[in-house]
């Protein structure tokens, strides 16, 4: 989910939707590997391919991110629906 999120926000800064409300703060910091983000909690992926997360600033590798399994994601939308989320 947060390998989603990371992708999104590249998408939109890139085509300057976020234009002037974007600090980078740490140009050089790497996050290492991302977890999934469910039910609250953070979670290593069963997958063990990734892809290198980019920052569009920069064009420096930050960080990898999972390429998370169809069960992962099914568990990511069943504890979102179960909290009210449509």
């Amino acid at each position: 989910m947060i390998f989603c999120n990371i992708f999104s926000l590249t998408y939109h800064v890139k085509r300057g939707k976020y234009r002037g409300r974007t600090k980078l703060v740490d140009n050089s910091k790497h996050y290492g590997r991302l977890k999934n983000y469910i039910n609250g909690k953070w979670e290593d992926s069963e997958s063990s391919q990734v892809r290198d997360v980019i920052n569009p600033a920069t064009g420096e590798m930050i960080a990898t991110g999972p390429f998370s399994t169809p069960e992962e994601a099914e568990k990511t939308v069943t504890a979102a629906q179960e909290e009210g989320y449509p």
